[in-house]
């Protein structure tokens, strides 16, 4: 008897605890900045000194946020990304373009769906003015890659499906409560990135490129506590 007591009083706690706990939904966009360098297969006086430039990528990003410990909560996402190279570079294009052999890209576009995890700490700095800190792993698959010529407006187009690239992130953020709503703005910064690289510009697509750092990026965030 006592122990179904006690049983009922540990459930009634457990019960009333998560009842407490913090959840919450939250819509980010987000625009980021990279650059890149890395080497090409294709046999050019470009290529002798390696690829580089640059590419400003952007996202809508919906967000779960369920709190596990006083200030630390975990993080699940989805959105969409398009993953964005402005990079001038020779590709095996194959467009009707017959007395030229060879011809370069000025930007490439990967169309990804994202899916992300991540941990996340969250302090009250002053009276409803919320400082965050996360860190997430996010996972990107690609829909449709578009490469745009550099000699007119003519496009590559395909509608291959497959997982593009990942990449670790940290970002800080400032909120503003009112209510059961937040919002505010971030700043964000992926620390190691790996991109798949592409047959089109006769790569391996069993291997990856990868990069350390080199980036950073802003967010706008609407955030709603579930929590009645």
């Amino acid at each position: 008897m006592k122990f179904l007591l006690a049983l009922n009083l540990v459930i009634c706690c457990i019960a009333t605890n998560a009842q407490k706990k913090n959840q919450y939904i939250s819509v980010e966009i987000l625009s980021d900045y990279d650059s890149y360098s890395f080497k090409s297969n294709f046999n050019t006086t470009q290529i002798k000194e390696g690829l580089q430039g640059n590419g400003i990528s952007s996202g809508l990003n919906f967000q779960y946020q369920k709190q596990v410990f006083k200030n630390w909560y975990f993080n699940f996402g989805a959105g969409y990304y398009n993953y964005k190279f402005s990079i001038n570079r020779p590709f095996l294009y194959t467009g009707d373009f017959p007395n030229r052999p060879l011809y370069n890209t000025r930007k490439y576009i990967y169309n990804c769906i994202s899916i992300s995890v991540g941990t996340k700490y969250e302090k009250e700095v002053f009276k409803n003015l919320i400082w965050n800190i996360d860190l997430d792993y996010t996972y990107y698959y690609t829909l449709r890659q578009k490469y745009l010529l550099s000699i007119n407006n003519s496009a590559e187009i395909n509608k291959q499906l497959f997982h593009f690239g990942n990449s670790i992130n940290i970002s800080t953020s400032l909120l503003k409560k009112i209510d059961n709503l937040s919002f505010g703005f971030q700043i964000r910064a992926p620390i190691l990135e790996y991109w798949r690289k592409d047959k089109i510009f006769k790569e391996n697509p069993s291997e990856s490129n990868h990069k350390f750092l080199g980036g950073f990026g802003l967010g706008l965030i609407c955030m709603y506590n579930l929590k009645k």
